[in-house]
């Protein structure tokens, strides 16, 4: 075959194939006018209903934007959080803190703040569920710890009830944080990772619609094999710092928007949200 041919036919299937992708741009463009958000958000209910996936979302989150913040995880002054729970009743041995009834450490570098009773035997089970959230939250206020957090679930091992909560900033959560509140009838231990939260005055960053975090979130699901039927109980917005490309934690930085979907397995799905132009 002649170069000259060759030539003729590599621009026909060029054109040809010019025209297939502006066909498929021109219906992206169509279907982005003729479905409105709301019939969009309809269509994936209608799948997550017949893939037995019940959504308790009721009333979901309109937010087109989230101020930009910048995230550094919290060192802790044991010294004055001893101080202020024992009293000044206290022997400090290898940095940590020991006091009658408790000892106080740091663990992960100082990030991450650890109170653990010092009786031997666990004593009676945890007291009632409500009654047991209120002792917790009065002991961390004791701690001189703010109310900014999320519960997100507990769980009974034996004698002891695990409370579990997660860091929250002007209503969003705040990722790789977590604090967990174990009790049996008193408080038996308490571990907590928290950050400080820098707003970027005016800032803001752009995010996906809440349509498009349920759909990528159900493949997500999909994904995990989650037993059926399943609820997608609660949805939080918030941030999180990105991991390095070697796997390791970073520590302070940026944060990124992302959804999070909490499941009735006791288990969430993070989504990203910042949209990408």
């Amino acid at each position: 075959m002649d170069w000259a041919k060759l030539k003729s036919i590599l621009i026909f299937a060029l054109i040809v194939a010019n025209v297939i992708i502006a066909y498929f741009l021109f219906q992206k463009s169509e279907n982005k006018l003729l479905y409105s958000d709301e019939e969009r958000l309809d269509m994936i209910e209608e799948v997550l209903s017949k893939k037995q996936i019940i959504n308790n979302i009721t009333t979901p989150p309109l937010a087109e934007t989230m101020p930009k913040v910048e995230i550094e995880y919290q060192n802790y002054d044991l010294k004055s959080i001893a101080d202020r729970l024992f009293d000044n009743e206290y022997k400090e041995e290898g940095g940590a803190y020991h006091g009658k009834d408790y000892a106080i450490m740091l663990v992960d570098n100082g990030s991450v703040f650890y109170l653990k009773s010092r009786k031997k035997a666990l004593r009676n089970p945890a007291l009632d569920f409500d009654n047991a959230k209120i002792s917790a939250e009065e002991f961390l206020k004791k701690l001189g710890f703010k109310n900014d957090y999320f519960y997100i679930g507990h769980e009974y091992q034996g004698n002891l009830l695990k409370l579990n909560y997660i860091q929250s900033y002007k209503g969003y959560f705040i990722d790789n944080t977590y604090m967990t509140v174990t009790m049996d009838s008193e408080i038996n231990a308490i571990e907590r990772r928290w950050a400080i939260v820098r707003s970027g005055e005016g800032e803001a960053l752009n995010i996906i619609p809440y349509a498009t975090a349920l759909f990528i979130a159900l493949d997500e699901i999909e994904k995990g094999d989650y037993p059926r039927p399943l609820k997608i109980e609660d949805l939080k917005l918030g941030f999180g710092l990105k991991n390095s490309v070697f796997g390791e934690d970073v520590l302070s930085g940026e944060a990124l928007p992302y959804y999070r979907f909490f499941l009735s397995e006791g288990e969430d799905i993070v989504i990203p949200a910042l949209k990408v132009k």
